[in-house]
Formats: C-alpha cells, sequence, structure tokens
C-alpha cells in the first residue's frame, strides 16, 4: 500500500516505487543520490523519506512535524554556503577552531548516537555538488558503512557533478521533469494560483514545480511579465525605423527580472559579475519568445484549438497573430533562439539585440 507520506510528490512515479519498494521489502541502502533538475521534488521526496524512515505514519504525525519544521534530533541537513557554494569538513564534522563552522553545528557530531525520537537518523546533504574532494574523502567510509540505524540521502542535478567517489556509494535515485498540465493543476489546486497565471507559469517553468511555485510568489514576476508583454504588443506594430530605440527598451527592461532571479535562487555572484544581467537577459528572451509562441499557435491551430501560454491576454494575442503568416512567426522563434543561444556564449548581446529588433520589425511588411 503505498505510503500517505509520498502523495504530496508530484509526477515522480519512478523514485515514488523504489522507495516504497525499499520501504515495503527492509531492503535499505545506506546512502541514497537523488539526481535530476532543480526544482522537481528531490527536495520533498528527501524530506517525505526521511519521515517515513524515521517511522511517521501521516503529515500530522508529530515525528514527521518536528522534521518539518528542523526540530528533530534525528534528521539533519547540511547545504554548500558561500560564494562558491562548497559544503566544508567543518559543516560535516566537529573541528576545534572553525569560526565559520562551530563544532556544535556540525551535522555529523552525533553520528555514533541511536535515534532518539524515531527508528532512524538521517542526515540529507542538499547539492551535493559542493563537496569538494577533502570533505568528500571525509564521508567515504560513512557513507559506505553508516551506522545500522543511519541513512544518508544526497541531493545533486547529475550524478557527473558530484565527486565519483561519493556517487559510487550511494543508490541512484532519478527524477525527471514534470508533465506542464501536472504543474498546471498542481499550482491551481494546492497553491491558489490563477489558471490564466498556473498556464504561463507551467510552460515557463520547464517542467519545475519548485520553480513555478517561488515565480508564483514573487511580486516581481507578473510584473516584469506584463512589461514584457507590452513591449511585444507594441513591437508587432513597430516600424523599422524604431528598431535601434527599441533595442534600447529591451535592454532597459531586462534587469527588471532580475529580482525574480533572486528569488528563485537563479542570480549570480558578487560585484562585478555579470551573470545577473546575462540570466535576465535570457529570462526577457524566453518571454518575448512566449509571445511569438503564442501567435504561432493561433495561426495554426485557430483561436478554438490554441492553448497560449499567455492565456489572459487572448484577445491580444488573436489580433496580433492576424498580422502574420505562420512562416514569419517561425522566424521570429528561430531569430529569438539564436539570440539566446549567442548570448549564452557571451556574445555581444547589445550588437546581437539591435540586429533582432531590425529583423522582427520588417517581419511584417
Amino acid at each position: 500500500m503505498p505510503n500517505p507520506l509520498f502523495q504530496s510528490i508530484l509526477g515522480q512515479p519512478y523514485a515514488v516505487s523504489v522507495l516504497q519498494t525499499a520501504l515495503d521489502d527492509g531492503r535499505l541502502a545506506g546512502s541514497y543520490l537523488f539526481v535530476g533538475p532543480d526544482g522537481v521534488g528531490k527536495a520533498t521526496t528527501a524530506r517525505q523519506f526521511a519521515n517515513a524512515l524515521c517511522g511517521a505514519a501521516s503529515e500530522e504525525d508529530p515525528l514527521a512535524r518536528a522534521i518539518d519544521a528542523g526540530t528533530s534530533p534525528d534528521v539533519r541537513r547540511v547545504e554548500p554556503q558561500g560564494a562558491g557554494r562548497m559544503i566544508r569538513i567543518g559543516q560535516l564534522w566537529p573541528r576545534d577552531g572553525d569560526k565559520d563552522n562551530p563544532p556544535d553545528n556540525a551535522m555529523l557530531r552525533d553520528l555514533a548516537f541511536e535515534p532518539i525520537m524515531g527508528r532512524k537518523r538521517v542526515f540529507i546533504l542538499k547539492d551535493a555538488e559542493g563537496l569538494n574532494e577533502s570533505s568528500g574523502n571525509s564521508l567515504l567510509k560513512t557513507l559506505e558503512e553508516p551506522p545500522p540505524y543511519a541513512h544518508f540521502i544526497l541531493t545533486a542535478t547529475s550524478t557527473a557533478a558530484v565527486l565519483p567517489t561519493i556517487a559510487s556509494r550511494c543508490q541512484i535515485v532519478r527524477f525527471g521533469v514534470l508533465p506542464t498540465a501536472d504543474i498546471e493543476g498542481a499550482l491551481v489546486e494546492r497553491f491558489n494560483v490563477a489558471p490564466a497565471q498556473a498556464r504561463f507559469l507551467s510552460v515557463y517553468s520547464e517542467g519545475r514545480l519548485g520553480r513555478a511555485v517561488a515565480l508564483a510568489r514573487s511580486p516581481s514576476l507578473l510584473a516584469g511579465r506584463d512589461l514584457l508583454l507590452d513591449f511585444a504588443r507594441d513591437l508587432v506594430t513597430a516600424p523599422p525605423i524604431k528598431s535601434f530605440k527599441l533595442g534600447e527598451e529591451f535592454r532597459k527592461l531586462a534587469p527588471k527580472l532580475r529580482v525574480m532571479d533572486e528569488d528563485v535562487g537563479e542570480g549570480g555572484g558578487g560585484d562585478g559579475d555579470d551573470k545577473p544581467a546575462r540570466a535576465s537577459l535570457l529570462r526577457a528572451l524566453d518571454l518575448l519568445a512566449t509571445y511569438y509562441r503564442d501567435l504561432l499557435a493561433i495561426r495554426l491551430l485557430g483561436e478554438k484549438r490554441a492553448h497560449p501560454v499567455n492565456a489572459d491576454r487572448f484577445m491580444e494575442l488573436a489580433g496580433a497573430a492576424e498580422r502574420y503568416v505562420p512562416a514569419q512567426l517561425e522566424e521570429a522563434l528561430a531569430l529569438l533562439l539564436a539570440l539566446r543561444r549567442a548570448v549564452e556564449r557571451n556574445a555581444n548581446a547589445q550588437l546581437a539585440i539591435e540586429v533582432l529588433f531590425t529583423r522582427l520589425t520588417t517581419l511584417t511588411e
């Protein structure tokens, strides 16, 4: 019978099946490595698996409540710190004289002690890519032969990002991106997001429910989206002579999405780092692409069959779509994709944007 704790895990039947079978058969690995893109449920699954390992019967169980609140002495967590996003030895093992990581805060300070509240002790390492050679090596024997009452759960975006010596000592459990319909339904039913916004977020989040939820809670996202879509609406009727000015306006709009990037943990580094600006520009290009994608869908499928990403602007989209033939919209999307690739390769963004808008404003001529 499926564990009720796993009901909150959306769109990961393979991972749930692996963990449910291990619990049912009592053949639990000492160490697990959950692998998959950010925002697809690895952290939720790690928390619920820890609840199950400790003996919680449901999310209302006092054991689960303590674990979820971070107050259980049996479940401890660690994640990368600092600008380098590293997990250091002092975060794992007590070390005298480590001012950044006091010995009492070390995750494994009481590994030798059996569980206090539940059946097991669980140690969760988020973003295990942050383990460097020294901190990773300090864990090898423990991951390979943890005490019988202890289990380790590591999460990472890929096995290639983790030290091979770490990955080889863990059972790999893979997570995939979620179907758009599942994300859309979860946003509406679980998180009370308006249907039109849920439609947009489900597509824009690229199969990552966690990212969709974070964006739904970001006040800057919808404000930035509205500005970009207003810009796209005006771009449809703009004459080629305004292409240079449009490029300037677009570059000014893009940074307004930077707060959104920080809200979902996708910002860049410190002072002088152009990663946040580049990330914001990529987000702006993605939003602009959703507009042209919607126009193409309406032209190809018709107003009744098209399901635009930006459903709350349906009438505006329907009117704009009439100004194009499908080939022109396909060209627009190809141009946006090419510019996105160029920006990712650190091309001269200003020049590339000027070329883009010169071509976009001549499509309907």
